[in-house]
């Protein structure tokens, strides 16, 4: 960066080092507001409804890229105060919501499929969790790569795919932020789109790991690391006081 800047004072002698230094702070300050610095078009504001309703689905499921952010004092309380509230909120109606759908997701195609071939139940449930599992990688990390590859204009499918995994997992390093499409048209549609997607992905990955934390196989193993109570000292004594004819008929 340093030689970069070098060069372009050799090459524009008008321009001071104070002066450059001064406007990639100001460039740098915008990029962290989710002003994009290239380009040579007029976008809108980034608080269209779209983009609200984007950063909204990124804040309450804990994603947070961290482009799109209030800036005054005011949206910065408000914001806290917001997140304070719809955090918990959230996690309870997700949790609620997972629950709910757990029903219809796995009890009911284990039974099918018992029904149909006749298999165990154990390995009905693994079997269900494994091809479960096969068709949310497929249809919220594959397929999702393949289509932000083709909307987004320097993403190819590795970039598409680790966007789709860093928010799917809640990370949210903000590397990669959708909202560049090829397609200037859709934008509105576009951002909409990908907070559905978030949402929709955050819910299926979360009934798929219920569904793989109910699998016997994991019950067992988790049971390895549970430490069980173990009966207080006080707890023999207090039947002997109550009964201390019982004790002293089974002492002898």
């Amino acid at each position: 960066v340093e030689r970069l800047k070098a060069a372009f004072l050799r090459e524009h002698g008008c321009v001071s080092a104070a002066e450059l230094e001064a406007l990639l702070r100001r460039l740098a300050a915008a990029a962290r507001s989710g002003i994009p610095a290239t380009g040579n078009a007029t976008r809108d504001s980034n608080w269209d409804f779209p983009s609200s309703v984007f950063f909204v689905i990124t804040v309450l499921t804990t994603t947070g890229y961290g482009r799109t952010v209030p800036i005054t004092k005011a949206g910065k309380g408000f914001c806290m105060l917001y997140t304070l509230l719809g955090v918990p909120i959230t996690l309870l109606l997700l949790g609620s919501l997972v629950q709910r759908l757990m029903g219809p997701f796995q009890r009911v195609p284990v039974a099918l499929v018992q029904r149909r071939w006749g298999l165990p139940l154990r390995l009905a449930e693994t079997a269900h969790a494994l091809m479960s599992g096969l068709a949310v990688a497929v249809c919220f990390f594959l397929l999702p790569a393949l289509l932000f590859m083709k909307l987004e204009r320097d993403w190819d499918f590795w970039e598409s795919l680790y966007f789709c995994f860093i928010s799917l997992s809640t990370i949210g390093l903000g590397a990669y932020v959708p909202g560049t499409s090829r397609y200037s048209g859709l934008r509105y549609i576009y951002r909409l789109g990908v907070s559905c997607y978030l949402l929709a992905g955050l819910i299926a990955l979360l009934m798929v790991f219920e569904t793989f934390y109910r699998l016997w196989q994991v019950q067992v193993f988790i049971h390895l690391f549970v430490v069980r109570d173990r009966p207080a000292p006080c707890e023999d004594v207090q039947p002997a006081l109550a009964h201390p004819k019982a004790a002293a008929s089974r002492d002898s």
